[in-house]
């Protein structure tokens, strides 16, 4: 009779374990930023990688509440951000033109201008307004020892609805606009001076 109870009871047990839907990690990635008609301004530029800070530095979506950052635990991005970030860089600024080169870090060859970067934002900020995507990334260019700017670039986008697919789109918007920002950037940077 134990025996049939014990039986009974794993039988029981084992049915309740299949109705319950066990968590599955999702993997994202960024739209990649599309280019705009632009001229070359240098021959080679060479996109060093971005530096990732705290909670930027890790393949997981954050999400920002007031000052408490969290990770999507399921959600993450297919690389860590740093590298996904510094991709965007190398193929949106190819996009847009302004080398006839663009290199990354570990690219062998000669480049006239470095561009560096440290990532500040890169979340879902959720707030009662309603949540909304942000980059915040200090970029800065070099020709040689030489500054040739240093500028923090900085986008916002709200999330169109709760999907995490809505905080991708968004934030991908951003990377966009930003890569653009340091595109004109490099292209001012990079024009003749007038009274020269």
């Amino acid at each position: 009779m134990i025996r049939i109870a014990t039986t009974l009871a794993l039988l029981c047990g084992l049915s309740a374990c299949g109705s319950v839907e066990i968590p599955v990690q999702r993997f994202y990635g960024l739209t990649l930023p599309q280019g705009e008609d632009g001229h070359s301004v240098i021959a080679t530029l060479r996109v060093c990688d971005l530096q990732g800070m705290g909670a930027f530095d890790r393949d997981a979506m954050v999400v920002t509440d007031g000052v408490q950052y969290a990770p999507r635990v399921l959600e993450r991005w297919v690389v860590p951000v740093d590298r996904m970030l510094t991709d965007a860089f190398v193929l949106g600024l190819t996009r847009h033109g302004v080398a006839d080169l663009i290199l990354g870090s570990v690219d062998s060859g000669r480049d006239d201008w470095r561009l560096h970067g440290r990532i500040v934002e890169f979340a879902e900020v959720r707030s009662k307004d309603g949540d909304t995507a942000r980059v915040a990334l200090e970029v800065w260019a070099m020709a040689g020892e030489r500054l040739l700017f240093r500028d923090e670039f900085t986008a916002a986008q709200p999330i169109a609805d709760d999907s995490v697919e809505a905080v991708v789109v968004s934030l991908s918007h951003c990377v966009s606009v930003v890569v653009a920002a340091v595109a004109r950037r490099l292209r001012a940077v990079g024009q003749p001076d007038p009274g020269t």
